[in-house]
């Protein structure tokens, strides 16, 4: 009996949608998966009768990646148009922008583009022992569906380059306590679609755009009030970037410093974020000169009564942002 390879998509009474891969043994992600994805998922975005997605891999694994036999057939005849289309189009666009709620239920394995794929939803149930990770490096390549950036932030910096580095996997039951799962479960992806935790993960998606849609607020015509002078309390890290960002909107800044020394430093610091962009030609010197221009260092709190809006950028202690 021949494998049956594609990408289906089921809809319930309860309008979940459930995309499934199907590509055995491991659910490769090969060319016809990729455009199924990107097939169903544009499908279940546009049809008014799903409410919300679940993406799963068909015989109880996930996605184990790339096909890896691509690989050798490119090494081979030096055709490199025989690999799948790797774009922002399907990780971004059709899934991490979907206005559904969409959430990955995790079995067996999710590995490589797997796992990115993964990452793309807005949430991640996974069953235990399952096992995660991004061993492209090992093959010569890098992460191709914004996994180098997805990572990080999910599990943090450290944890993130060391998993991509050393292409080091972790398990399920890791993932959960790291945030790359958001919950775990014992039941198989079917029975996941029915759980708390995945009715709550829904719950919380709508919530959350609800904040955008309320009446008499949000539809009474308000409009933002306009920015001309901001102040930003510390010129550290994010204080002088919070700065740079608002004099390339053409808005003065005051910054302010508890000294004249931290004041220099975070004033040079801006300095140095738009020579960055001059030098990187994302941005003229006349542009970044103008931008300058618009800055201000100060001591005291003295200039900010007629400033649109305060900005506090200072170290991470509590009782110094309460006194402020």
């Amino acid at each position: 009996m021949a494998k049956k390879i594609g990408v289906t998509m089921e809809v319930g009474n309860d309008g979940v949608g459930v995309i499934t891969i199907s590509n055995p043994p491991v659910n490769s992600l090969a060319s016809q998966i990729i455009s199924g994805l990107k097939e169903k998922f544009q499908e279940a975005n546009q049809r008014s009768d799903v409410k919300a997605i679940v993406l799963t891999g068909n015989g109880g694994r996930f996605s184990g990646g790339f096909d890896i036999n691509v690989f050798q057939q490119v090494h081979k005849t030096g055709d490199i148009s025989l690999m799948p289309e790797v774009s922002v189009d399907l990780a971004c666009n059709l899934m991490e922008d979907s206005r559904k709620p969409l959430v990955a239920a995790v079995e067996g394995l999710a590995l490589g583009g797997g796992l990115e794929l993964a990452m793309a939803c807005h949430a991640r149930v996974a069953v235990p022992k399952a096992q995660l990770g991004l061993p492209e490096l090992t093959l010569g390549i890098i992460p191709g569906f914004g996994g180098t950036q997805r990572l990080p932030r999910l599990v943090g910096l450290e944890k993130g380059a060391n998993m991509i580095l050393l292409s080091k996997s972790i398990s399920s039951e890791e993932g959960h306590k790291l945030g790359l799962i958001d919950a775990l479960e014992a039941e198989s992806f079917k029975q996941l679609v029915l759980s708390d935790t995945a009715k709550a993960l829904v719950h919380v998606f709508f919530a959350q755009r609800a904040t955008s849609k309320v009446p008499k607020v949000t539809d009474g015509g308000l409009k933002p009030r306009p920015m001309k002078k901001v102040a930003v309390i510390g010129g550290g890290l994010m204080g002088s970037g919070i700065a740079t960002a608002l004099l390339l909107s053409n808005i003065r800044v005051l910054l302010k410093e508890i000294n004249s020394e931290y004041l220099l430093k975070g004033i040079k610091s801006v300095e140095a974020n738009l020579k960055g962009l001059v030098s990187r030609g994302k941005l003229t010197q006349d542009k970044a000169g103008k931008a300058f221009s618009l800055l201000k260092g100060v001591l005291d709190y003295t200039e900010f009564k007629d400033v649109d809006m305060v900005i506090e950028a200072v170290i991470e202690n509590i009782q110094l942002k309460q006194k402020i």
